[in-house]
């Protein structure tokens, strides 16, 4: 009964993380730059991005970038990341995700 509570309470722990910026290096870099450009700009409302790479050796570039929420808000998170730009990682993830609330 035991490891059954455990091993759920392990399994549960993923699906309540909002976005992947508390342990992805990657993704708190592209979040800050993201509140920065949103700290300019007059908006309210939240945006949850979806960004998608693919990795070549060591490197992953960023492929994709949708987005679900406000449209404003959506648009500036999305014109701050470049498609195809590349970071260094130490794990690999095929997506990142990133939830913006201002």
């Amino acid at each position: 009964m035991r490891v059954l509570l455990i091993f759920s309470l392990l399994i549960s722990h993923g699906a309540i993380a909002v976005d992947d910026s508390s342990h992805n290096k990657i993704a708190k870099k592209l979040k800050k730059r993201i509140e920065r450009q949103l700290s300019k700009q007059d908006a309210s409302g939240y945006c949850d991005l979806y960004i998608e790479f693919v990795h070549q050796d060591k490197w992953a570039k960023i492929r994709r970038v949708r987005g679900t929420g406000d449209h404003y808000v959506c648009k500036v998170g999305k014109k701050a990341i470049k498609k195809g730009e590349r970071f260094k990682y130490k794990q690999p993830e095929k997506y990142i995700r990133i939830h913006i609330a201002n």
